[in-house]
């Protein structure tokens, strides 16, 4: 229940950028078919990737993916873990971006805008303490 209600606040942020896009391209689409397996996939390791952003070890990057924050100070089969985590975290958060903006024709700069929105919906959801990379450099959450 509370991974369906933390997936509606990310969709209702991104339906916001919807309502914007809407003066573009009144057929917006944030929810095609294509991408529901990536979202089903990401339900099901969200647990484990809250976990790893609690430590600190993990955050939310500016680019929209997730980062591991200080790979140097974790423990070899910890870090090949949670780098697998990432790497399947990312690739489904590429093929989400890449085919919401193909469905909705998006050129490059409103890609970019998306990826903004994406990006700072994750960070905002994250509670306090938590961690994010922005301008270049880790941040905290306060």
């Amino acid at each position: 229940m509370r991974l369906t209600l933390f997936f509606s606040m990310i969709f209702i942020s991104v339906f916001t950028f919807a309502q914007d896009a809407a003066d573009e391209n009144l057929n917006f689409n944030m929810d095609p078919p294509s991408i529901a397996k990536q979202k089903q996939q990401q339900v099901g390791r969200m647990r484990t990737i809250k976990l790893y952003k609690a430590k600190g070890q993990i955050g939310e990057a500016d680019n929209g993916m997730l980062a591991i924050r200080e790979p140097k100070t974790i423990k070899k089969e910890e870090l090949a873990v949670i780098q697998k985590l990432v790497d399947e975290e990312n690739r489904d958060r590429a093929v989400i971006i890449d085919e919401i903006s193909k469905v909705n024709k998006f050129d490059e700069k409103k890609k970019q805008q998306f990826v903004n929105v994406y990006y700072s919906t994750w960070k905002n959801v994250d509670p306090k303490g938590t961690y994010y990379f922005e301008k270049a450099t880790w941040q905290k959450k306060y």
